[in-house]
Formats: C-alpha cells, sequence, structure tokens
C-alpha cells in the first residue's frame, strides 16, 4: 500500500507540469499493475494503469465540464447514451444519476475497450446498463476503427497522419436509428466523442433527433473530422437546421 500511494503521489505532483507528462506515461508502462479499482461516487471502477493512469488522478479534470453537463441535464429514469464509450466513466457517472428506474446504453467499437466497459458493469450488478461492442455510423456495414499511436485509449473510423497508427480492428457499424427503432430506445441526452465520426452519427441519427430531440453532448475533433470529408461550418449547420443551440465549452 505504501508504494501504491507513492506512485500516486508522484503521478499527482507530475501531471502539473507538462515537461513530466511522458516521464508519467513511460513510469505507468513499467511499474503500475495491471487493473485497479477505484470508485465513482457509489459505484466501483476498474481501469488500466498502463494505458489510463490519469484515473489516479481526478479523470473530470481531463474534460472539464462534461460530469457538469450529465449532472445538470439527467434526471432519475432517464435514459442515457454513451456514443464512444471508452470503457465506461462516464456511462457509470450517468447510472447512478438516472438509477435503477433509468437506463443506460455505451456503445464502444473497440473490442479491448469493450471488453472494460462490460466488466464495470458487471462489477456493479448494473442490469439496466447495456454494452454494445458497434460503431454508430451514417450505414450499417464493416469498417477498420485505427488506435492511436500510444494505445488504445483513442480510436477512430478514419486515419489521422501522425495521430492514429496502423493497427486497427474491423468493427460492425449500424445507425443511432436503426438501433433505436429495433430495441424501443427513447433517449434523454446522448453523449457523442467518435474522433471524427460525429457529423456521421448525426447523419444516421435524424429520425431519432426528429421524433425525440435529445440533448446532445458531443465532442468535436476538427482535425480528424476534416480528414473524414466534413468542415465545422458544416457540422455546426447541420445542427442548427434540426433546430439545436449550439454552445462551445
Amino acid at each position: 500500500m505504501k508504494g501504491n500511494r507513492i506512485l500516486q503521489w508522484s503521478v499527482k505532483i507530475a501531471s502539473r507540469y507538462g515537461l513530466l507528462k511522458r516521464f508519467c506515461r513511460t513510469l505507468a508502462i513499467h511499474v503500475f499493475p495491471e487493473e485497479v479499482e477505484t470508485r465513482i461516487g457509489s459505484s466501483r471502477f476498474l481501469f488500466r494503469p498502463k494505458i489510463d493512469g490519469f484515473w489516479y488522478l481526478n479523470y473530470s479534470d481531463a474534460e472539464p465540464g462534461v460530469e457538469k453537463v450529465l449532472r445538470e441535464n439527467l434526471s432519475i429514469g432517464d435514459t442515457f447514451v454513451d456514443i464512444g464509450a471508452y470503457i465506461g466513466f462516464y456511462s457509470i457517472l450517468a447510472r447512478n444519476i438516472v438509477g435503477d428506474s433509468g437506463k443506460v446504453i455505451a456503445f464502444e467499437p473497440n473490442p479491448e475497450s469493450y471488453e472494460m466497459l462490460k466488466k464495470n458493469f458487471e462489477l456493479n450488478g448494473y442490469k439496466n446498463c447495456i454494452a454494445e461492442n458497434i460503431a454508430l455510423f451514417d450505414e450499417d456495414g464493416f469498417f477498420s476503427l485505427f488506435t492511436a499511436k500510444r494505445g488504445i485509449s483513442s480510436s477512430s473510423l478514419f486515419k489521422v497522419e501522425g495521430i492514429h497508427s496502423g493497427q486497427h480492428f474491423t468493427v460492425k457499424a449500424t445507425t443511432f436509428d436503426k438501433y433505436c427503432k429495433n430495441h424501443d430506445i427513447v433517449p434523454n441526452l446522448v453523449k457523442i466523442d467518435v474522433e471524427g465520426a460525429e457529423y456521421n452519427v448525426l447523419l444516421g441519427a435524424q429520425e431519432v433527433i426528429s421524433l425525440y430531440r435529445p440533448k446532445l453532448l458531443i465532442e468535436i475533433h476538427p482535425q480528424h473530422l476534416e480528414t473524414a470529408g466534413h468542415s465545422l461550418q458544416e457540422f455546426f449547420g447541420f445542427l442548427e437546421q434540426q433546430g439545436y443551440r449550439i454552445l462551445l465549452n
């Protein structure tokens, strides 16, 4: 335990200085255990320090504002959809908010991340949390999912030079419209973090948007979006045409 506390202390100190972040990553690979359990509120949560060393810190600091948006826009009994859930941090957080009467549906196409996502749901015995090992896109099919050069924490259906490696998985994809229709899903809040495929996800969700008007929390990757053949102006224009008011963080 003492050694573990020292490692946590070292990472907390080093993370405050940009020049030492690479040192932290190297330290994690060689020293940290394969899996560590922490807590998100009342829920148990497993992560992999060799890949996700930042969970020794406060993960919400990595994406400031996201946790606040979830807390302010979700209520007990709501349905939360996490598109690009990774290993489930926000899915577990949302489950704490929507409770037993709500529902969480998490999509993660990367097979390795999906296994951790599923494990985190099972660890807590959550029957109202569904993990899906598929990608959401604007058409059905099978596509290449490229991983980042520094591990699998970032995956994209569009390979960006300098960011993604040649390693890829073949993943199944469908549209959000088709999924919701087949599974009788009425979403209240949809989080989209898909590394450049965000516009494609929206194109495949036009019926859901028209019928249910869910709140949308979208992480935008301009460079990835450009690789996918779209511009920020086009992306924002689409949302405005659907009647959404755009708030930037």
